[in-house]
C-alpha cells in the first residue's frame, strides 16, 4: 500500500510538470499542429501502419529467450502493454506484462525477470553500438549535440538516482533475495547466450530492426512535413527521445519523449514548428494508436488467463 501511495505521489508530481510544460509550450502545439493539417497524408499513413512491426519484434525478442512460448500471444502482451501497461511508469509495464505472461507459461518468477530484462538490455546495448557507429562516420553530430560538454550536475543526479534505488534494494530483506536470485538466472542467460552465438545474432538482428523501424517513422513524419532528417539523424533523435522518456515519471513516459525528441531536433538545427510537427506525428503512431487496441488484447488476455 506504501509503495501504491509513493508510485502515485511520483506519478503526480510527473504530470503537473508535464501539464506545466504543454501550457508553456501551447503556442508551439498550435503551430506544429498546424503544420500536420498540410502534410504529406501518404507518409502520415505509412507512419501508423510501421508502427505495428514493433510488436512482431518485441514479440521476436522474447521468443528467441523462450522458445517454448507463442509468438502471437507474445506479439499480444507486448501490444497490451500499449494500453494498460501505459499508466506504469518509465517503462515498468513493458516489462511486467511480459513478467506476468512468462509466470503463466511455467517459467520461474526469477527467470521470468531474466528474460525481461535482458531483452531490454541487448536491444540498448544494440542502440548504443548503432550510435557509436554513426558518430564514428558523422563527427558532426557529435559535435552538434554538445556531448563534450556534457553538465556535471546532470551527471551527478543521474548517479544520485541509481544510488538511491541501490540503498532502497540494500535495507529491503526481501528484495536483496530476490535480487540475488535474478543475478543468478541473469547470469546463467548470459552464459547461455554466450555458448549460442545464432542465438545472439538473431536477438541482435529483432534489435536493429526495431532501430530501423522507430528510425523510418521519426523520418517519414519528418519528410511528412517537409522536413528532411536524414535517416542517421533519425536514429540519434529517436535514441535520446526514448532515453528521456524513460527517466520521467509519466505513463509512458509522455513529455520526457516529446521533450527529448524535440530538443534533438532543434540541436541538430531543424525548423521548431516542423520538428514540433514530427514529433507529433511520430507519438501519434506509436503511442497514442496502440492504446485502445491494446486495452482490446488486455482484456483477451486477461479472459484467457495468460495475464
Amino acid at each position: 500500500m506504501k509503495k501504491l501511495r509513493v508510485r502515485s505521489v511520483i506519478e503526480l508530481a510527473g504530470l503537473v510538470a508535464l501539464s506545466f510544460g504543454v501550457w508553456h509550450e501551447k503556442s508551439l502545439i498550435v503551430s506544429s499542429w498546424q503544420t500536420i493539417k498540410n502534410s504529406n497524408a501518404k507518409l502520415v499513413i505509412a507512419c501508423f501502419a510501421l508502427a505495428w512491426l514493433n510488436y512482431l519484434w518485441s514479440g521476436l525478442g522474447y521468443k528467441f529467450l523462450a522458445p517454448k512460448i507463442d509468438l502471437f500471444k507474445m506479439c499480444l502482451v507486448n501490444l497490451a502493454s500499449s494500453g494498460p501497461g501505459r499508466v506504469i511508469p518509465g517503462g515498468a509495464g513493458y516489462l511486467s506484462f511480459g513478467i506476468l505472461f512468462l509466470r503463466k507459461q511455467a517459467i520461474q518468477t526469477q527467470k521470468a525477470v531474466a528474460i525481461a530484462v535482458v531483452n531490454n538490455l541487448l536491444g540498448f546495448l544494440v542502440n548504443a553500438l548503432v550510435l557509436c557507429f554513426i558518430f564514428i562516420l558523422n563527427p558532426s553530430l557529435l559535435n552538434k549535440l554538445g556531448i563534450a560538454s556534457l553538465r556535471l550536475d546532470v551527471l551527478l543526479v543521474a548517479v544520485a538516482v541509481v544510488l538511491l534505488i541501490v540503498l532502497i534494494i540494500n535495507h529491503n530483506e526481501r528484495a536483496k533475495k530476490s535480487t540475488i536470485k535474478a543475478k543468478q538466472e541473469l547470469y546463467a542467460l548470459g552464459i547461455q547466450i554466450v555458448k549460442h552465438p545464432g542465438q545472439f545474432a538473431a536477438l541482435a538482428v529483432v534489435m536493429l530492426a526495431t532501430i530501423e523501424t522507430n528510425s523510418t517513422i521519426l523520418l517519414l513524419a519528418g519528410h511528412a512535413v517537409n522536413m528532411p532528417i536524414a535517416f542517421d539523424q533519425a536514429i540519434l533523435v529517436m535514441s535520446v527521445g526514448v532515453g528521456v522518456g524513460s527517466l520521467l515519471p509519466t505513463p509512458g513516459g509522455v513529455g520526457g519523449v516529446e521533450a527529448g525528441l524535440l530538443a534533438a531536433l532543434l540541436v541538430l538545427g531543424f525548423d521548431k514548428t516542423a520538428a514540433g510537427g514530427t514529433v507529433l506525428i511520430y507519438r501519434a503512431a506509436t503511442y497514442l494508436q496502440p492504446f485502445i487496441p491494446g486495452l482490446v488484447s488486455y482484456i483477451y488476455l486477461r479472459k484467457k488467463k495468460l495475464l
